[in-house]
């Protein structure tokens, strides 16, 4: 019959591996950043305006203004990627011809920590 002894420099190693894989995991679990993208009415008339912004810590990927109006007189608008912090001005074309008001909605293939301030209506 054999018997299997641990040394102390055995359990030092896998005292330093528990340590190690440890502080891996907590780096590994930090919060990357969030993503909130916001929109805000800009001018009336020719050309609607809208003040499109990321109000996060982490980019907003694929951003695009999209009209959710019956009829909106407008077509959806590609932003692009907002790096934390960027703010961009959209027009929306001739949205102030026509007498119904237009809601613009932000979608982006980021995950959007605050979809509170994504639609707004520009007229």
């Amino acid at each position: 019959m054999k018997v299997f002894t641990s040394s102390l420099a055995g359990a030092g190693a896998v005292a330093a591996c528990v340590a190690l894989w440890l502080a891996s995991a907590g780096a590994a679990s930090a919060a990357p950043g969030t993503v909130d993208v916001a929109i805000r009415a800009g001018g009336q008339g020719f050309g609607c305006t809208a003040t499109v912004s990321n109000l996060g810590t982490a980019t907003a990927a694929n951003v695009v203004g999209v009209p959710t109006s019956l009829f909106a007189p407008v077509s959806p608008y590609f932003v692009g990627t907002l790096a934390p912090g960027e703010v961009r001005v959209v027009s929306f074309g001739d949205c102030g011809v026509y007498p119904i008001p237009t809601t613009i909605a932000l979608l982006t293939s980021s995950w959007d920590t605050n979809w509170a301030n994504n639609r707004a209506t520009i007229s």
